[in-house]
């Protein structure tokens, strides 16, 4: 869990609050902002309470140094972030900064109300090398600051593309807030900034609150459409409904009316994306919608394709598991339907579950053994012993007349049809990067096949007494000799011979290796010896070391 600290605009006396906190910072302050607190700070029970306005000219003093320093005048991108970033704090309409650290005071025993003391007096000594490195005009007084921190230089913090010299650090959703205040004049609304200025002139009956992605919806003459955070209409008022907006398949779109008939539009560019010729037009799931129009429902993506061309004479739900479906009047059973509107059939609740590429996996009648079906709706196996059928692997194996198969759900075929394969493990059972991978058996040997790559990552060999499946990207093979090796999916490579191999007690990642009187460990960065006074942990755990699965 990420121990944060919260900061708070505050009254502090009368406890009124700042509608939005105003940042989350994960264990520390960052020194970018240390001198904004270090206006007379003080602990009150477990909070921490500073003076706002000394603050900010505090930060403001600290910011000028590193303007200079970097040569921040001259970068007009820089100088706007730092701007509005003053513009925001200075807007925010309480005396006080709160300083909530309770997740970090969770890590001690101690109490929290003397935890608040010590990081009030914390804020007050840390800011005291600010405070000397301004009256030098050098920011070389602050290195030892950053040497904790993992920062080359102030100006690294400032650079980061998140960062935006210092903005991003700051609750986003807090700054606009300040930066789009509505205001009446004669019972009409607009918009001013952080600085009181008017950016959307008092025009508009209703201005709704900048939901998702920053899109207002506005309301002028009886009318409805969009503004955005910037104060641009990206859509005049022209409808007789606009809903608020919404993530539609790659763009921003909201549902609006016109006489009565309902369609999808783009919000930030006025494209019709649904034509406005639906009685009614609801939410089905995340990038579909449902339509009625002459007595007809139809599914519609937020692309405006069409999901049941022809339209049906009932309605259509989805349910928890994400499957469209309609209701078969008096019987329990439902007409199931493929995301691109295939029918597939007709079925209880929960026997269908999903494989890539649409291929679906179907339980009939409480069964043990499974069917599939393929994406046109039919039945590419009926009634068989799944062996691997997992929800996002890339092949299933099953038996059917006692032999074993192997499909490739993306080529849509049969693979190594040329086998007569023995035994067959992987998939739903590996993880990692050897999730789409298969430990096959046949006369001719054992090898290690990987469905996505159409491809042995490892070739059918007789060398092997057993391979098994290690950990994370690794599988452990024993040869005829008693020898053990690993082979490393990621690297597509085999390991010289060891004594022993076996998945670590001590990290879930690594691979542990005996060669001889060396113990190695076998992980990301590669081998390592294990010291010899690092052996009692494992010697602990021998019960783990047994080599059951050989």
């Amino acid at each position: 869990m990420a121990h944060r600290i919260y900061i708070y605009n505050t009254d502090k006396k009368d406890q009124d609050y700042f509608p939005h906190y105003l940042g989350e910072w994960n264990y520390v302050i960052p020194p970018l902002f240390f001198p904004l607190f270090a206006a007379n700070p003080k602990a009150k029970g477990t909070l921490v309470y500073a003076e706002k306005e000394p603050g900010i000219r505090k930060l403001r003093t600290f910011y000028d140094l590193l303007i200079h320093e970097y040569g921040l005048n001259s970068d007009a991108l820089a100088m706007a972030a730092i701007g509005k970033l003053f513009d925001f704090l200075n807007g925010l309409p309480f005396d006080y900064f709160q300083l909530n650290a309770s997740d970090v005071f969770n890590m001690s025993d101690v109490k929290h109300s003397q935890q608040a003391k010590d990081f009030a007096f914390e804020i007050y000594e840390k800011n005291l090398p600010y405070e000397k490195a301004i009256e030098k005009q050098s920011i070389a007084e602050l290195e030892f600051i950053l040497a904790p921190t993992g920062y080359t230089s102030f100006l690294a913090m400032l650079e980061l593309e998140w960062s935006n010299y210092g903005l991003g650090w700051w609750n986003r959703d807090a700054i606009d807030s300040l930066d789009n205040q509505f205001f009446e004049d004669q019972g009409l609304w607009g918009i001013r900034n952080a600085k009181g200025e008017v950016k959307v002139e008092a025009s508009y009956q209703e201005i709704g609150d900048f939901d998702y992605e920053g899109i207002a919806v506005i309301k002028k003459n009886q009318l409805f459409g969009y503004l955005n955070r910037g104060g641009e209409e990206t859509i005049p008022c022209i409808y007789s409904s606009a809903a608020p907006a919404q993530f539609g398949a790659g763009a921003i779109v909201g549902k609006v009316s016109l006489d009565e008939k309902y369609g999808l539009v783009n919000v930030e560019n006025g494209e019709i994306i649904i034509p406005l010729d639906y009685d009614e037009l609801g939410d089905l799931a995340s990038g579909y919608y449902q339509g009625k129009k002459d007595q007809q429902y139809y599914i519609i993506d937020a692309q405006g394709l069409l999901f049941n061309v022809v339209g049906a004479d009932r309605p259509f739900d989805i349910d928890y598991e994400g499957f469209i479906y309609q209701e078969i009047s008096g019987s329990k059973l439902r007409q199931y339907y493929s995301n691109k509107g295939i029918l597939l059939g007709v079925f209880a609740s929960g026997v269908l579950s999903e494989l890539l590429f649409d291929f679906y996996a179907v339980n009939l009648n409480n069964k043990k053994k499974k069917s599939v079906l393929s994406p046109e709706g039919t039945f590419l196996v009926k009634d068989v012993d799944i062996l691997n059928a997992g929800n996002g692997r890339a092949a299933l194996s099953f038996v059917d007349s006692g032999r074993i198969h192997l499909y490739d759900l993306e080529a849509r075929a049969y693979v190594l049809q040329d086998l007569v394969i023995q035994s067959i493990q992987g998939g739903t059972d590996f993880g990692n990067g050897a999730w789409d991978c298969y430990i096959i058996e046949t006369t001719g040997g054992r090898g290690i096949y990987q469905a996505a790559e159409k491809a042995w990552l490892f070739p059918l060999s007789t060398h092997y007494a057993k391979i098994v499946y290690g950990v994370m990207d690794y599988f452990i093979l024993n040869d005829n000799a008693g020898r053990y090796y690993y082979y490393d999916v990621a690297q597509k490579a085999l390991s010289s011979a060891y004594d022993y191999v076996c998945a670590s007690v001590d990290h879930y990642q690594d691979l542990m290796l005996l060669q001889g009187d060396l113990l190695y460990k076998k992980g990301y960065d590669g081998v390592e010896v294990i010291p010899e006074d690092q052996y009692g942990q494992f010697l602990k755990k021998l019960d783990q070391l047994s080599g059951g699965r050989f």
